[in-house]
């Protein structure tokens, strides 16, 4: 039984209609509730869940009539909160087995985790109808023991894209209010002739740059363009990759292939969890590839041009470098004016103050077959942050997301070939990187410190 479904925050009041709405998972982060309060949470969401489905549970008793329902509501103390709503969910009949697991779950340290699922998932199959009731409640768990051994954000900032003031520089009208019941006045010219789905189709195939400008036209083309699922699910999930692609007229690759790179996971060049996006040619890359490898350090168009020479032969020696490189149209972008690359202890980042028009080195080269050497500073060159932003992996066809997650127990780890505090996780890599180096516990001698610790 697959627990990654859904994500659901500690102490919302709203997480069962969340569940019932298919919302997107909510991030988590280390700064949060208590142990206690989340247990409390727990089981005060279970609790509710519980009522709401009085009917699939078969109980005899009203469950709002129960005391034991206002006692656990008021309880802050969260191992009585479980003892509490584990008294209570025994009226649930038949179902008393599967509910009395679940509290065990929600109290468990992660080692039993697997064997009372097992268990659990076996008293919950005895129905078809709790299959729904068994993925809530799973998800729950699994929310749990990520929120004590992952965390999503760092006290870095790495000056790239995502923080460009993206917002201000390119906002997007995408969800503003139009009244629907009013038919557009216009329509979108011989266009108009295509069925619709001949249509979406095209401007599925359209650049981002493109299909913004053809948005621009009428509220019928509009219209048309926010139909599109792919296009609408990034919108929705990740629209500073928009604004980014927009901003720095990236046009090299369309809307179909965005959203099919966004519903991948690997880098592009290892096998990590790739949670940036290289926006000259639309490529999944993690931190560590983006800031060594040379294909992600782009070329201005002066280093462009040298891999271009001009013939020595009369009738081509008038052609420039230049009008070669224009000629041979590799994938490019015009880079925005602020600070680049990673900042430590306090530190800016160096501040590029022009506009550069900057090339893909790899289709340079490939297409020049020749090639020229620089001084690459990595991770203080500013060049190779002026392409990139952060990505999420989407899925579920686009219905929810995943940012990704750092290992507390890898936060002062720094060997790239198996553990990295630059190293992000996919949800399902989290679970993969637990297994293979163990679970993540605080070390006794120094508090607020987490390593992996592996059983014997």
């Amino acid at each position: 039984m697959d627990p990654t479904p859904l994500l659901l925050s500690y102490g919302d009041s709203s997480s069962v209609e969340s569940y019932r709405c298919g919302a997107a998972p909510a991030h988590l982060i280390r700064t949060g509730p208590t142990v206690k309060e989340k247990m409390a949470s727990v089981a005060r969401t279970t609790i509710r869940y519980v009522e709401d489905n009085a009917s699939h549970a078969h109980s005899a008793v009203p469950l709002r009539s129960s005391g034991f329902y206002k006692d656990v509501l008021r309880e802050e103390n969260g191992e009585s909160s479980v003892l509490v709503a584990g008294q209570l969910t025994k009226r649930c009949g038949a179902r008393n087995e599967a509910w009395c697991t679940v509290l065990q779950l929600c109290t468990t340290t992660a080692p039993e985790v697997e064997a009372l699922g097992a268990k659990f998932c076996g008293a919950v199959n005895m129905a078809q109808e709790q299959d729904g009731i068994a993925n809530f409640l799973m998800a729950m768990v699994f929310a749990n023991v990520l929120d004590s051994t992952t965390y999503t954000k760092q006290n870095i900032c790495d000056n790239t894209l995502d923080d460009a003031q993206l917002v201000t520089r390119c906002p997007l009208d995408n969800g503003r209010c139009i009244d629907a019941s009013i038919a557009p006045h216009y329509f979108v010219g011989q266009l108009n002739r295509l069925p619709a789905e001949l249509l979406r189709q095209v401007l599925l195939y359209l650049d981002l740059p493109s299909l913004t400008c053809f948005r621009r036209v009428n509220r019928r083309a509009m219209e048309i363009a926010d139909s599109l699922p792919q296009y609408a699910a990034i919108v929705r999930h990740c629209p500073n990759i928009i604004r980014a692609i927009i901003s720095i007229q990236a046009d090299a690759f369309d809307c179909h292939t965005l959203y099919r790179i966004l519903s991948t996971t690997r880098c592009s060049t290892c096998e990590r969890f790739g949670d940036h996006l290289y926006l000259i040619d639309c490529r999944r890359v993690c931190y560590l590839c983006f800031t060594r490898r040379p294909e992600y350090f782009p070329l201005t168009i002066g280093r462009a041009s040298s891999f271009y020479s001009p013939d020595k032969s009369r009738q081509h020696r008038a052609i420039t470098s230049r009008q070669r490189l224009r000629a041979a149209n590799p994938p490019r972008v015009l880079s925005l004016p602020g600070r680049y690359c990673t900042a430590w202890a306090g530190e800016g980042g160096n501040l590029v103050q022009k506009r550069l028009e900057l090339f893909d080195r790899r289709a340079v080269v490939r297409g020049a077959g020749s090639g020229h050497s620089k001084v690459d500073k990595t991770t203080r060159e500013p060049l190779r942050f002026m392409a990139i932003i952060t990505a999420p992996y989407l899925f579920d066809s686009g219905l929810q997301v995943d940012w990704g997650y750092f290992c507390l127990g890898c936060e002062d780890e720094k060997c790239e070939e198996t553990k990295h505090f630059r190293i992000k996780y996919t949800r399902e890599g989290m679970k993969e990187h637990i297994e293979r180096y163990g679970l993540v516990e605080e070390t006794p001698k120094i508090p607020g410190r987490y390593m992996h610790v592996t059983q014997v």
